[in-house]
């Protein structure tokens, strides 16, 4: 919300839970991660979608499902980050939704990534590896030989 902010209890939870979601992440256990970040949801007061924490805790658990290959998931949270008007502008939330949508087949997937890429460039694809390059390898026109 742009004027209001979260009550101090409410904002130390969310920033606790946060902390133990990032955790169980690095620990590789990204189901825990995503209940946590998912429980965190809750806190917020409604309209809950109009918080900015709900953008990052929502693409935290699309990118853990993106780890645990539960693609359609993953476009379910992103989808869902997107309900707030500030996640238009994140190269991450459009990347990831690219990755996604390239794993499961859907020619979506370009338009996804050129968002991302219009927004940051290549930076968040080489920041990638190996799937980055190829990301960007699918905003590359294929050279046509005559």
């Amino acid at each position: 919300m742009e004027d209001a902010e979260l009550s101090d209890d409410v904002y130390e939870a969310i920033s606790d839970m946060s902390e133990q979601g990032n955790q169980f992440a690095e620990d590789g256990n990204h189901a825990a991660a995503a209940d946590v970040w998912q429980l965190a949801l809750t806190l917020l007061p409604e309209p809950a979608h109009s918080w900015e924490a709900w953008i990052w805790l929502q693409a935290s658990i699309a990118d853990v499902r993106y780890q645990m290959q539960d693609y359609a998931a993953t476009l379910a949270a992103l989808d869902q980050a997107l309900r707030h008007e500030d996640a238009a502008g994140s190269p991450f939330v459009h990347y990831l939704q690219g990755k996604a949508r390239h794993r499961l087949g859907d020619a979506g997937a370009v338009e996804s990534l050129a968002r991302a890429h219009a927004i940051d460039g290549d930076d968040i694809f080489t920041s990638d590896g190996e799937e980055g390059a190829e990301m960007l390898q699918l905003l590359r026109p294929t050279p046509t030989l005559h």
